[in-house]
């Protein structure tokens, strides 16, 4: 019984590894809709500028770009793609 515990961790890990990665803004905010939310109030309120790069942000997160972002060690994120 114990290999057959074994294994199914094992699946799951794997599993895990294939998974689509979240982006940091489905993370934070849980999901893009909501970001979007976010960035308009701040908009709103004159906190961001008007010209705030969102189609660019919209385009990274579609392309799954954010997940060729690492962070090193010593605590640097650096491009990995």
């Amino acid at each position: 019984m114990a290999d057959v515990r074994s294994m199914l961790r094992r699946v799951q890990r794997l599993e895990a590894l294939r998974a689509t990665p979240r982006s940091p803004f489905e993370r934070e905010y849980g999901s893009l809709a909501a970001f979007e939310d976010h960035v308009a109030a701040q908009m709103a309120a004159g906190k961001l500028d008007r010209d705030f790069p969102f189609e660019g942000i919209v385009r990274m997160h579609q392309d799954g770009c954010f997940g060729h972002w690492t962070k090193t060690r010593r605590g640097y994120v650096e491009w990995t793609g």
